[in-house]
């Protein structure tokens, strides 16, 4: 037997910056994919009037305050590809590629609205963070 080394499993706690959305956020982040039981892929988001989730296949729910119930709110999917699994990544994957084809017929360099390599330097910043807190045992600043 020998140690594991790959990041199959993370469990992050955040606190965010005070902004014009609210004062003294915190998050909680759980990730693994070897987790026992029914593999989910979703995302929560909870507030004083409520929570959202969105699942892997796109759909989104709302439970208000109190409630206790999670009841489905109607969107629009976007589409899919021909031949691919239904799923939230294959519909994102989908509908960014025709961003991408549109952008390049335009001439253009950069798509609308997507990730820029300063966001995902400032995601690797969080990443790097988090491996240093794991190894004081203390919060990080990022």
């Amino acid at each position: 037997m020998r140690r594991v080394t790959s990041d199959d499993d993370a469990k992050l706690m955040l606190r965010f910056a005070d902004s014009e959305l609210g004062a003294s956020a915190t998050g909680t982040a759980s990730l693994s994919v070897v987790e026992s039981g029914k593999y989910e892929n979703r995302f929560e988001v909870y507030g004083s009037t409520g929570a959202l989730m969105v699942e892997e296949g796109g759909e989104l729910w709302h439970s208000p305050a109190g409630s206790g119930a999670w009841r489905p709110v109607k969107v629009d999917q976007d589409p899919i590809a021909p031949g691919m699994r239904d799923g939230s990544w294959s519909r994102g994957f989908t509908a960014f590629s025709c961003k991408i084809v549109e952008a390049l017929r335009n001439g253009s360099t950069q798509v609308q609205g997507a990730a820029t390599f300063a966001d995902g330097y400032k995601i690797q910043l969080v990443l790097d963070a988090a491996r240093a807190s794991n190894k004081s045992g203390c919060w990080t600043k990022v």
